[in-house]
């Protein structure tokens, strides 16, 4: 039985419809960059005494890098401790205090019942427990006095040594043991590659198939050959540079085997499906 012809018209439409559509494959070229990368310094003016890391050592966060010379502050502190930690002062001005108080009551109960103490030496009572009292708390006061001094001291021993703000890897170490340096002086540089930045410019017309959050494929050079990774775009830039017509596109990925070294080039391929009219 053959076919009409307006049936043989719905079924050729029909498989065109089913055919699958094939999407265009964009590349764009870019480079690596490290997650954080920075320049670590001292707050303090000293001379360099230790130097425990060198280029390409592993350090984590809050690592000591570099030691300056703290003999001096570490003395201040010792100083300080060994005040606070004598009571003498305090203990003997609170036995004081309470010695003067019973016998303050004692005075008071004799004069108030018997009558056989006079006003006078009640009020002497009375004034010696007063100054008693305020002598133990000039002597607290003094002591927690000691305890900020005593904080501002190992505050500024701390201050000597310069630490790792993050966990990475030292990439420059810009001094010698030995020599002096200014407070913000750079002293090393430390480099997180565990995880990395591709960053690369994008058509801006294009960026409408991307958006934050999106998983994409990179290809990135590592050594003489190529290093598939999938990765999520962290940010794309809200402007469209005038000049260029591009866009701005950074995409983390997992660099923990240290494969991927920063500085590399590479690829962001990403799928545009075509507009069919």
């Amino acid at each position: 039985m053959l076919l009409s012809k307006r049936t043989l018209v719905l079924c050729f439409t029909a498989a065109v419809l089913c055919l699958p559509s094939f999407a265009d494959v964009i590349s764009v070229s870019g480079i690596v960059e490290p997650l954080r990368d920075a320049d670590r310094s001292a707050s303090v003016a000293g001379k360099i005494e230790v130097i425990h890391y060198r280029e390409g050592q592993f350090v984590d966060k809050d690592t000591v890098v570099i030691q300056l010379e703290n003999t001096l502050e570490e003395l201040e502190v010792d100083r300080r401790e060994t005040i606070l930690d004598s009571k003498a002062e305090v203990n003997a001005a609170i036995s004081r205090m309470e010695t003067l108080k019973i016998d303050l009551d004692s005075t008071r109960a004799l004069f108030e019942t018997t009558g056989s103490v006079s006003q006078e030496e009640l009020y002497k009572k009375i004034l010696e427990y007063k100054l008693a009292v305020a002598e133990k708390d000039r002597l607290e006061n003094e002591e927690v006095r000691e305890k900020i001094e005593l904080q501002m001291s190992s505050f500024k021993l701390q201050e000597r040594a310069v630490r790792a703000p993050f966990s990475g890897k030292i990439a420059d170490v810009y001094l010698h043991e030995g020599e002096d340096c200014s407070a913000g002086e750079a002293l090393f540089r430390l480099v997180n590659l565990s995880q990395c930045y591709f960053t690369c410019n994008v058509e801006a017309s294009l960026t409408s198939h991307l958006k934050k959050d999106q998983i994409v494929d990179l290809k990135i050079a590592s050594g003489l050959s190529f290093v598939d990774k999938q990765g999520k775009i962290e940010f794309i830039a809200p402007t469209i540079d005038p000049a260029s017509g591009l866009r701005k596109v950074k995409v983390l990925f997992e660099n923990a085997d240290f494969l991927i070294v920063p500085g590399a080039t590479g690829e962001l391929n990403f799928e545009v499906n075509p507009v069919i009219k």
